[in-house]
């Protein structure tokens, strides 16, 4: 693993769910962005009030207040809530602007710490909202995939990567990193964490990256993704990005 075992500095869990989960879910937010992740919580398990559903939330910015009130959808829904304080001394050295802190990167954090833990796990940034039923990622086999995600039509995107990295994503596709059903085991086989952090220590390419962590991940040679069949469009909707 590109994190050693001392990322997670400590661990609350609010639980209320009985027996095992079905599927793993989580988010990467700072304090700001803990409203639209508690949103985006609740409206995944309103959808999917049947479902055994484990939420984790890496951080390392939480107030009590937001503590509290993860609490209380724990209380008012049967799940799990795992929050997470994590060491982000390293990635605070990691490319950010004004409309990006480095909590960007908490995502390549989850994809790592869940190896060995959990086959695979459903990234959502905390402004997505979820609009039905997840039975379809529930389900969804990627055994044989690193990543099911959702390609970016954004045709100036894809043209800026494919100069940027050399890369075909105008053939192969050039996907969206807030919404990711990852297969730990080929996402750590693959060394996808590594090699997106290569391409952000990289001076030479520094200056033309625009979408710091997803530009990361597509250049991190992710050669069998799945693509917008994945995620119908009726139900997982990304507010903005």
């Amino acid at each position: 693993m590109f994190f050693g075992h001392d990322l997670v500095k400590s661990k609350v869990e609010f639980s209320s769910l009985e027996g095992g989960e079905e599927l793993n879910i989580a988010y990467g937010a700072d304090d700001k962005f803990m409203f639209g992740a508690g949103v985006s919580i609740e409206s995944v398990i309103i959808n999917n009030n049947d479902r055994k559903l484990k939420f984790h939330i890496f951080t390392d910015d939480i107030s009590r207040e937001n503590l509290d009130k993860l609490s209380q959808v724990c209380k008012k829904h049967k799940t799990t809530i795992n929050i997470y304080n994590v060491n982000t001394d390293f990635i605070k050295t990691l490319p950010t602007n004004k409309t990006w802190n480095h909590a960007i990167y908490f995502r390549l954090m989850i994809a790592d710490y869940f190896y060995g833990k959990v086959s695979k796990i459903l990234y959502l940034d905390s402004d997505v909202f979820c609009n039905g039923d997840i039975s379809y990622l529930v389900n969804l086999d990627v055994s044989r995939y690193t990543v099911a995600a959702v390609s970016d039509p954004g045709a100036k995107n894809i043209i800026e990567a494919d100069e940027l990295f050399g890369t075909q994503l105008g053939f192969k596709g050039y996907f969206n990193s807030g919404v990711m059903l990852i297969n730990t085991n080929e996402w750590y086989r693959l060394s996808i964490t590594k090699k997106s952090m290569h391409t952000l220590v990289n001076e030479s390419k520094f200056d033309s990256l625009k979408y710091y962590d997803q530009d990361a991940g597509n250049d991190s040679n992710l050669l069998i993704v799945l693509y917008r069949e994945v995620v119908p469009d009726d139900l997982i909707m990304q507010l903005h990005r």
